[in-house]
């Protein structure tokens, strides 16, 4: 089971035609990943906070904005003051990192701690329906919501296999193998984000967006 909540660090986007933009994106991930001596409270397994990373381009079509962008005032377009609906589509490398810490016993009741990482990288394709709503000229606030079809690429470390028995605990790390994890995944995507507007006019077809998804 994973858990995963993305913080969007910076989206820098610019307008490429009147309906559509693209945008770049990076972002720390913070992900939880869960085995059943985790959800059981076994010193086994535990799993530490990990933070990591994400990055890739974003593509926003408008399906309510009109063919000119709307007249221009002091540096500001006319669409900076309207209701925006965007179908939008990412494309995310993902790693999602969890580093665990195992506690077993050895016998003679000597303790041995092991420290470790597991490494899963995604490559994510959300398809999402947005909606950006505009506070003055220079900041809008959107919500965005939509399926996430994701395919793994990498999955390395953190494979552990133990059995308790009465003075003793059997505690290995063995090979990573493909078939351990789900090679495709369904999910679903949601977040909001804040959007500053440049208004000089060599700028006013860019945004800068902050925000979070989970």
């Amino acid at each position: 089971m994973k858990k995963i909540l993305h913080f969007v660090l910076l989206l820098l986007s610019t307008g490429l035609f009147a309906q559509n933009e693209l945008g770049g994106l990076y972002y720390p991930t913070m992900t939880s990943i869960h085995n059943k001596a985790n959800r059981q409270g076994d010193p086994i397994y535990t799993a530490e906070p990990t933070i990591s990373y994400a990055g890739g381009v974003s593509f926003l079509h408008h399906f309510n904005r009109t063919r000119t962008h709307g007249p221009i005032r002091h540096g500001t377009l006319g669409s900076h003051f309207r209701l925006r609906k965007l179908y939008r589509i990412d494309l995310i490398y993902s790693q999602h990192h969890q580093n665990f810490t195992s506690q077993y016993r050895k016998g003679n009741g000597i303790i041995n701690t092991w420290e470790g990482t597991k490494r899963l990288a995604y490559l994510k394709l959300p398809v999402m329906y947005q909606v950006t709503h505009p506070i003055n000229k220079h900041w809008a606030i959107s919500l965005f919501a939509g399926p996430q079809l994701s395919t793994l690429v990498r999955a390395e470390g953190g494979i552990v296999y133990w059995k308790h028995y009465a003075d003793h605990d059997y505690y290995d790390l063995p090979f990573d193998e493909p078939g351990y994890y789900k090679r495709f995944t369904l999910d679903a995507v949601a977040g909001f984000n804040m959007y500053y507007r440049f208004t000089r006019p060599h700028l006013r077809w860019y945004e800068l967006t902050a925000g979070i998804r989970g």
